[in-house]
């Protein structure tokens, strides 16, 4: 890595850790805590690739501010289904909502407090539902102790419901918070029925845990599977669900991290109960990278960094075919580099996307299980950060990302660019602008971030929050941005 971008791989990686360490509860290590995870149900009141070209020209619109000064803290998300884009962010400590209608995006809608501390999740499926985890220090009325709730929201295709509880995390003798909670996820099925996974942060055991409740949001409850432990050497590191309830959840073994290479898992998920468990792939001992997308089907998308190179496999629903490597070069690649698994909702189109060294970007665009050579995305910055994509029923792909020069003899930073470039079903466009002179460490801070959505129509929405180094106000502005057929 050059010395340049070591610094700022640095000066980033300060910010974020300042943003996430909230400290944890001194209670949370000792036994009595395991053995507290009390289950519930309650409801709160209240390159070449396949696909089809296309010679229709498209273009982006101007960047939009949506919101002045909105974000004190960021969570900034965006997704949708059904050919609706959606975004969450926060402000003043609560979380809002608004969603597209294919002309002006609509007002906020208080969904809950946030304060940005803890790990937040969302997740969509084909029929335009979605799901929100979130975690929740609440005070119990009884005990006069903090305990740890994870909550979750449904959005029923037209509006935001009340929260249902998966889990309570209580220590039955003393305070115990959601800062013992680690990688909160959600994954959301065709059925309408849920899981979540998080690992456990105050334990040397048992960290990976797992939760499931169906559409009536009725949670697994039973003793024996409540809550449900990967096993005792290993953490939860992705998840994905496809039709009928049914998934994966990827987990890792962790006492091998620091001393050899440790196996990646693919364990299958049912109507909130795990199931078998499959090694289909080898880490080597400091990396933590992998990903998995399901989509309707119950096919997958995993990726892993075995022994610094980058494998996928995947399963057609027969099981997971042997290992493609997409990039012989991993070195360096860490538990902070980006590695994003995408598959179309109702085809087999995947997106691969990684990122090594905070400045190489590839790509690799597969159909069923038949990978495209990788495309290398030529970069004139040092340092790119937030990079993140989507891929559509069509074949069609988008990437966006963040670019900027860093000095590490003056330990100065460049004004930011925002980049795209799309994937037409066979080809990769050029590379397009989006935005420039973004002030690069408010972005890296918890005030910076960005996402997008890709549709069916191949219409592609893009939603930043970020501070112009122009601009007169202190805080960084909300924007969009669409790309559409002209």
């Amino acid at each position: 890595m050059q010395l340049s971008k070591l610094f700022v791989a640095l000066l980033a990686s300060s910010s974020l850790l300042l943003t996430a360490c909230g400290g944890s509860s001194s209670s949370g290590s000792s036994d009595t805590v395991n053995s507290g995870d009390s289950g519930s149900s309650d409801s709160g009141s209240g390159d070449s690739g396949s696909g089809t070209g296309t010679t229709a020209q498209a273009s982006w619109s101007t960047p939009t501010e949506l919101e002045d000064g909105s974000v004190t803290v960021s969570g900034l998300m965006v997704g949708g289904s059904a050919n609706k884009p959606m975004m969450a962010y926060s402000k003043s400590g609560l979380l809002y909502i608004r969603e597209f209608d294919g002309s002006n995006w609509s007002s906020a809608h208080q969904l809950a407090a946030y304060d940005g501390t803890h790990d937040i999740s969302w997740a969509f499926n084909a029929n335009g539902k979605a799901v929100l985890a979130l975690e929740n220090n609440a005070t119990n009325s009884a005990t006069g102790f903090t305990e740890c709730r994870l909550d979750y929201y449904r959005y029923n295709g037209t509006q935001w419901g009340d929260y249902s509880r998966a889990r309570h995390l209580i220590n039955s003798s003393n305070n115990y918070t959601c800062h013992n909670v680690d990688d909160l996820k959600i994954a959301l099925s065709d059925d309408d029925s849920v899981a979540l996974i998080w690992n456990r942060s105050d334990l040397t055991s048992n960290k990976g845990r797992v939760q499931g409740c169906d559409s009536t949001d009725t949670c697994v409850t039973d003793a024996t599977t409540s809550p449900a432990t990967l096993g005792s050497d290993y953490n939860a590191v992705a998840l994905g669900m496809g039709n009928a309830g049914e998934g994966y959840i990827l987990k890792m073994e962790t006492s091998k991290f620091g001393t050899s290479k440790s196996g990646v898992f693919a364990t299958s998920f049912s109507d909130g109960n795990i199931g078998s468990s499959a090694n289909i792939g080898d880490y080597p001992g400091n990396s933590r990278l992998a990903r998995i997308a399901v989509n309707d089907a119950n096919h997958a998308l995993a990726l892993f960094n075995a022994n610094n190179t980058l494998q996928a496999r995947f399963d057609n629903g027969s099981g997971f075919a042997t290992s493609v490597e997409l990039d012989d070069d991993l070195a360096g690649a860490n538990y902070e580099a980006t590695l994003e698994a995408y598959l179309s909702a109702g085809a087999d189109y995947g997106l691969s996307l990684w990122v090594n060294d905070w400045t190489d970007l590839k790509t690799n665009i597969s159909d069923a299980g038949s990978f495209a050579g990788t495309t290398v995305h030529p970069q004139n910055n040092d340092v790119i950060r937030s990079v993140t994509g989507a891929i559509n029923d069509n074949g069609k792909a988008v990437i966006v990302w963040l670019g900027y020069d860093a000095d590490a003899v003056t330990q100065t930073l460049s004004n930011g660019t925002i980049y795209s470039r799309f994937y037409d079903g066979s080809s990769w466009q050029d590379i397009e602008t989006i935005d420039s002179d973004i002030d690069v460490a408010s972005f890296l801070s918890v005030k910076g971030g960005l996402g997008v959505y890709l549709d069916n129509s191949d219409d592609v929405t893009l939603v930043y929050n970020a501070y112009k180094a122009s601009q007169s106000t202190t805080e960084p502005k909300t924007f969009y941005t669409r790309r559409t057929i002209d």
